[in-house]
């Protein structure tokens, strides 16, 4: 597993590669991870903001996340701000990701590789290495400025 981290403004991103799969992964929210805030249905959905959910099986996820109870960990995907610049676009962008997650869980088949950002929700056990542990069950796509940016390295 390769991480990758990036510095800026003094503070230490981690990033890393991670293929969602019909068998590591899930859209329909596992049994205790319903929360009201974002749905009360049982798949996750895509909020017209760009926000979604994913569950990816801890068992299945490189990084240690030992308080995971149930056995998932949530990647979302943040919103959009309308006002912001290019938000439409933007929007699009996580919408066709979205679309893509969708058809390759209904088909059962595929993979598609996302980068993961690890923060804020990351414990550095061994900085050389790194070696890090999740604090909790939480993990994000990475995204910055309100769009999902789909490659690790500093923002281009």
């Amino acid at each position: 597993m390769a991480i990758f981290e990036n510095i800026v403004s003094g503070k230490t991103f981690y990033h890393l590669l991670f293929k969602l799969t019909p068998t590591n992964s899930s859209l329909t929210v596992p049994t205790g991870y319903k929360n009201p805030i974002y749905r009360t249905e049982d798949v996750s959905s895509f909020d017209p903001s760009g926000l979604f959910e994913i569950y990816i099986r801890a068992s299945d996820f490189p990084v240690p996340s030992p308080g995971c109870e149930g056995g998932w960990i949530i990647l979302r995907m943040g919103s959009t701000d309308s006002a912001e610049r290019d938000s439409r676009s933007k929007i699009d962008a996580k919408k066709a990701l979205w679309q893509s997650l969708q058809a390759m869980y209904e088909s059962e088949k595929g993979s598609i590789e996302v980068v993961i950002e690890l923060n804020p929700y990351v414990q550095v056990i061994n900085p050389v290495i790194p070696k890090l542990e999740l604090e909790y069950c939480n993990v994000f796509f990475r995204q910055a400025f309100g769009a999902y940016i789909p490659y690790t390295g500093p923002l281009k």
